[in-house]
């Protein structure tokens, strides 16, 4: 029968969290690993966790359309087909939850970072099959209300721009992918890169900057005199060793222009990782691997990985005063 659902991964005695639904997620092990070389060698990492399919609905039964069901019914066939499942099968149907109040649904909503999950899908027992972010009445009538996916605030943290490069399309005649940095033992390391959030003004005004304020090129990429703060929201935080900051951000974008801040009051990486337990209390932040290095404000782990980088990165990223500058 079609399922609507996602691979999850679980780790025995421990909390399902979400994994390999889509290559560039930040929430699990086996997707930091989809683009490495001899991932299959890391036997450990299979042997941690379990990969199962997660069903959330049931759109089709003996060959019906069940799509206009409602929720309830739907639910009811498809725990039915879930109890014909051997139970050693990689297959589970996800937990619900009842809801009595929005005061409820707000404390689940809360404690949804504590376990790397979006928010609340909220979904009312008479509804149909639906997809999307679809906001139904949920305070009228339930057999016309929609689903509604209830999000977390996103984190957030005040970055320097350090780096842009022309976008695409209609774009690409102007800087309109950026890269931002953060504090860093004196230097600003490039954490994350983002491309919307910004008014057609405030990109020009941006692409200007760039132009009058490159200090190397590389391709089409310029590094610029860090000058300017923006704040940068993102979905969730996880640490990444294939990263240069040892970090990566999910669904990262420009939320304001922080006009009011000089580039020395910007966040450091320090705060960053500080993110990291509030949002997965078991992952705790770790301080840079010992076999990596700062090369002029860009991490290198490879060493002769790192003889190739060094030579583009600090032509990019030249260390001095133009980088430096004391840390929050």
């Amino acid at each position: 029968a079609p399922l609507d659902g996602r691979f999850t991964y679980v780790k025995p005695n421990h909390r399902g969290r979400r994994a390999c639904a889509r290559r560039t997620s930040v929430d699990g092990p086996r997707c930091r690993n989809l683009n490495r070389k001899g991932v299959t060698s890391d036997r450990g990492l299979f042997d941690r966790t379990d990969l199962v399919f997660m069903a959330y609905d049931l759109l089709e039964i003996r060959g019906e359309d069940c799509r206009s069901w409602p929720l309830i019914a739907r639910r009811k066939a498809l725990e039915l087909l879930a109890s014909k499942v051997d139970q050693d099968a990689p297959f589970r149907v996800s937990p619900t939850m009842k809801i009595e109040s929005w005061m409820q649904a707000a404390g689940l909503r809360i404690q949804a970072s504590g376990i790397g999950a979006e928010g609340l899908m909220l979904k009312p027992l008479a509804s149909p099959y639906g997809v999307g972010r679809t906001r139904g009445d949920l305070h009228g009538d339930a057999a016309s209300a929609g689903w509604w996916k209830w999000k977390i605030d996103p984190l957030s943290l005040d970055a320097v721009l350090i780096a842009a490069q022309p976008g695409s399309g209609k774009r690409a005649s102007l800087f309109t992918d950026y890269t931002f940095g953060l504090w860093h033992e004196g230097q600003l390391v490039p954490f994350a890169k983002a491309y919307s959030g910004l008014d057609d003004a405030e990109i020009a005004r941006v692409d200007a900057f760039v132009r009058r304020n490159t200090l190397a090129k590389m391709g089409p990429v310029r590094a610029v005199k860090p000058h300017l703060v923006f704040e940068i929201a993102f979905e969730a935080i996880r640490e990444s060793p294939r990263h240069k900051s040892g970090i990566a951000v999910r669904f990262p974008r420009i939320a304001r222009w922080r006009h009011d801040k000089t580039t020395e009051q910007a966040d450091t990486l320090e705060t960053a990782r500080a993110l990291l337990n509030l949002t997965y209390g078991s992952m705790a932040p770790h301080a840079p691997s010992k076999k990596s290095k700062l090369v002029g404000g860009v991490r290198t782990t490879d060493a002769k990985k790192g003889k190739q980088r060094q030579h583009t990165d600090e032509a990019l990223f030249p260390p001095g005063p133009d980088m430096g500058g004391s840390s929050k």
